[in-house]
């Protein structure tokens, strides 16, 4: 249930007075759930690196959202991997937008799903949780103002500690790259390895920024065995995962492993739509390719 709450902030990467987006509060509900059924259609991105414009290009080729960055995703799944900031300083704003479309999602049937990566782990705990979100100026004669509030990043804290870092979506198992290595070694279930993350975080969240990598992906056997694994201790049929500092996307070990990169610093942001386990590269010009 939304609270009788309306606020609006400025759109990420401008500082344009008349670009701005609004979202009600939500009730918190505790963390996520981490299963979901299968959907008709996913449309699935990696981190964005800070190009937001880019991004929400992207976003509207493919018809998950207009022009006016509202859902017309019907009942599809949006999931995002994490990793969505360049530099030290994270842009809140950036989460609030996230924030927001997983209501306009929600209301439509569908869903966004956020998959924090390292850098949103790391920082998670950071100084921006006390500052106060960058607000639109005030309308002059409007007869609904929004409301600005103090500490509102104390609610976005909240709403980034309850996001999982591993989900299932019907026979799809989705997990950020640069937390395979951590999933691969610690994981029992999706319960207990979110819960571990969440405690990590609490603990340690700096460590997250310096995670070993694993060799993925690769023809070596280990590999093959690792990922076929995973896919049977949680009855999937497919890993997918994204990272933004590798900008290919492809296919590997018979479909088993999907990755999905993010050519965002040559101006080529991809991302990947799945429809009846059929995987296409999606790229900014509205392109749909088998993959």
């Amino acid at each position: 249930m939304l609270q009788p709450i309306k606020i609006a902030l400025r759109l990420p990467s401008t500082a344009a007075s008349t670009g701005h987006f609004s979202l009600r509060l939500q009730q918190s509900s505790g963390n996520l759930p981490h299963t979901y059924p299968t959907s008709r259609r996913l449309f699935v991105v990696s981190g964005s690196k800070d190009q937001f414009r880019p991004f929400c290009h992207l976003l509207i080729k493919h018809k998950v959202v207009n022009q006016n960055l509202r859902w017309t995703f019907g009942e599809g799944h949006l999931v995002l991997f994490g990793n969505s900031h360049d530099h030290c300083t994270p842009d809140p704003n950036w989460w609030w937008f996230l924030y927001g479309l997983e209501q306009k999602a929600r209301a439509k049937g569908g869903a966004v799903h956020f998959l924090p990566g390292p850098y949103e782990l790391a920082q998670r705990n950071g100084p921006w949780q006390y500052e106060h979100p960058a607000y639109p100026p005030a309308a002059a004669k409007s007869r609904s103002p929004f409301t600005a509030l103090y500490s509102a990043n104390f609610e976005l804290k909240q709403w980034l500690s309850s996001r999982n870092t591993v989900e299932k979506i019907g026979h799809l198992l989705f997990v950020h790259y640069d937390l395979l290595p951590l999933l691969v070694e610690k994981a029992t279930s999706l319960t207990a390895f979110n819960a571990l993350v969440r405690l990590l975080c609490a603990q340690q969240p700096a460590s997250f920024a310096t995670l070993p990598t694993l060799a993925l992906p690769t023809e070596k056997d280990l590999v093959v065995e690792t990922v076929n694994k995973l896919l049977q201790q949680f009855n999937v049929m497919t890993l997918v995962t994204g990272n933004d500092l590798k900008s290919t996307t492809n296919s590997t070990f018979d479909g088993k492993l999907i990755h999905i990169g993010a050519d965002y610093d040559n101006g080529n942001p991809s991302g990947v739509y799945i429809k009846r386990h059929h995987f296409l590269q999606a790229d900014r010009k509205g392109t749909r390719i088998p993959i």
